[in-house]
């Protein structure tokens, strides 16, 4: 029997809000940038240089004791990131993320998704990934639940930031792990669950 430490999700494709889901306008940061950004500390040899480009907004929080979630399903194809980007803008402008919180979440999600499309499948068939953002009392979950091979990000091991000689690559799963609050992994009937929590405050 699978050890159970995730949290199941069930994705639709709609967002499922206690508040009114009409778009508002605002100005989007897609998952795609955020990435680019932690790209530039990929050689730092600590994470404090991470953490100075997450502190580059305002923070604004969320409305106390508020619950509202919001999810969809993508094709194993990296255009669908776009998607995923689109939801996360558009959840986190209505709810009035943290910038930090905001900018944490792209970096992880586009991290999870691409390593799950470019190399979690044994095949060239079509697959679906589910994700679910949702926001807590306190705090924001992501869950990704995927078809592909096991993967358990938690059990890669970390990159040694602070070898010269470190071969390029390989710090996006470190990213992840240190930019969350707490990320969970089960594998349940063929299929990986992915769940990573953000704190809305310090």
């Amino acid at each position: 029997m699978p050890q159970d430490r995730s949290l199941r999700a069930s994705a639709v494709g709609v967002c499922d809000i206690h508040l009114s889901c009409a778009a508002q306008s605002r100005s989007k940061t897609p998952i795609r940038d955020g990435a680019r950004r932690v790209s530039r500390y990929s050689a730092s040899n600590s994470r404090q240089d991470l953490v100075a480009a997450m502190n580059t907004g305002s923070s604004v929080p969320p409305q106390a004791g508020l619950s509202a979630s919001c999810e969809i399903r993508i094709d194993n194809n990296l255009s669908e990131i776009t998607r995923v980007a689109d939801m996360v803008d558009d959840f986190a402008a209505r709810h009035q993320f943290p910038e930090q919180v905001l900018f944490a979440l792209n970096v992880v999600l586009d991290e999870i998704i691409n390593n799950i499309i470019s190399y979690g499948y044994e095949d060239a068939g079509h697959h679906e990934i589910a994700v679910r953002v949702a926001l807590r009392p306190g705090n924001v979950e992501a869950v990704v639940e995927d078809d592909g091979k096991p993967f358990d990000p938690l059990a890669a091991p970390a990159p040694d930031l602070t070898s010269a000689q470190r071969e390029p690559g390989g710090v996006g799963l470190h990213f992840v792990r240190n930019l969350m609050d707490e990320v969970t992994y089960t594998r349940r009937d063929g299929i990986n669950h992915l769940r990573m929590m953000k704190r809305l405050a310090p």
